[in-house]
């Protein structure tokens, strides 16, 4: 079966990651690890808000909700590469982002760097009360797409994220750059 759509995680593809490094420059490695696991994944979830994450990070850092959620925002670079790259697609393919996210702090970073055009439908983990690499989020975003799993490829930096498309039947891409990228799209008879 050909593909059909192409689906992008947003962190670590379409952006530059912010969380993992917020965390990691404030304390041990190991430390950073366990924090951002205890309190982002409930907030990708939608079990926290984006004012009581960054409430709590406030309590943990010393530093006030409003300069954490600055330093958060000033992370945020995104690869002007790859959003071409999803511009290109959208003549011959259906595009997704599947992120895990905070959907509100999400899409005002779409917003104000006017992506929301660039995909066909939008999965944000704490909307869906889904998580990657959980099979459910990947069903939302194919019922959405309306196509089967074997017409779609994943893209994500995480490989527990990508097993997690595998595990469904969608094709998965664990990203490491753009050539790359290109390169595994083409062996999938995607024309970029």
């Amino acid at each position: 079966m050909s593909v059909k759509a192409v689906i992008f995680d947003f962190f670590g593809v379409i952006s530059t990651e912010v969380s993992p490094f917020w965390f990691r420059e404030r304390f041990s490695d190991e430390e950073a690890k366990i924090l951002k696991e205890k309190y982002m994944t409930p907030a990708d979830r939608g079990d926290l808000t984006e004012e009581e994450v960054f409430l709590t990070l406030s309590e943990l850092s010393g530093e006030s909700p409003t300069k954490i959620e600055a330093d958060f925002a000033s992370r945020v670079s995104i690869d002007n590469g790859m959003t071409s790259l999803i511009k290109s697609l959208r003549g011959d393919y259906k595009t997704a982002l599947l992120s895990n996210a905070m959907g509100t702090w999400l899409w005002k970073i779409l917003k104000s760097n006017d992506l929301e055009g660039l995909f066909d439908t939008i999965v944000i983990s704490s909307e869906e009360h889904e998580v990657k690499p959980e099979g459910r989020i990947f069903e939302t975003a194919l019922k959405r797409l309306g196509i089967s799993a074997s017409e779609a490829v994943f893209i994500d930096d995480n490989k527990r994220n990508v097993d997690g498309a595998l595990s469904v039947g969608i094709n998965g891409i664990i990203y490491t750059g753009l050539d790359d990228l290109k390169t595994k799209l083409r062996e999938l008879g995607i024309t970029v």
